[in-house]
């Protein structure tokens, strides 16, 4: 069943107003005439600030309590009837809606990939390995479970190596070790 709630103007609700790429969004639909609601897990998010956000939410952090997240936009959208889409902008926001988009369609559109496709490229691991397959360039990768298999890899590639966390982006969890004490410290 497809509750799907609209207006004739367009409104969507954009995700985490707190990070720039957020503001981005909120700006870029404000300026085409489209009705913003700005989340953000803080009432002092910069989004909800744009002379283009015409309302705010605020939400738990996806990151640290995803179902209260969940629960709370789903909440949020069963009482605003003015909501076309969310757009999740964030990584954790965007895991969550995909995770659970069956029960957002029941009110909006969501444009989020399937969550099985989601968590492959989330999954760094799984993505490299998908690569792979496909035969696509990339940098010799090893996909160690434990300090010891990493230092095996790691004897086996040659150092310097680099260590990524399977999930995350930018350079966040990223080190550069020259020697095994350093992979330790990894």
């Amino acid at each position: 069943m497809n509750n799907q709630k609209s207006t004739s103007s367009g409104s969507v609700l954009v995700t985490d107003g707190h990070l720039r790429s957020g503001l981005a969004v909120v700006r870029s639909l404000g300026r085409r005439g489209i009705s913003v609601t700005s989340g953000a897990r803080t009432r002092f998010a910069t989004a909800h600030y744009s002379k283009y956000t015409d309302h705010t939410f605020v939400y738990p952090s996806a990151e640290r309590s995803p179902i209260a997240f969940r629960d709370s936009l789903l909440s949020y959208l069963d009482n605003n009837e003015h909501i076309d889409a969310v757009i999740p902008v964030g990584h954790y926001t965007t895991r969550c809606v995909s995770e659970y988009k069956e029960d957002f369609e029941e009110y909006t559109t969501v444009p989020v990939p399937e969550y099985e496709l989601f968590e492959q490229a989330w999954d760094k691991s799984q993505t490299f390995r998908a690569a792979a397959q496909l035969d696509i360039p990339r940098p010799e990768t090893k996909f160690p479970e434990s300090v010891t298999a990493a230092i095996s890899a790691a004897d086996a590639l040659g150092y310097p190596v680099v260590v990524k966390p399977r999930s995350g982006s930018g350079s966040r969890g990223l080190h550069f070790t020259e020697n095994e004490e350093q992979l330790r410290e990894a």
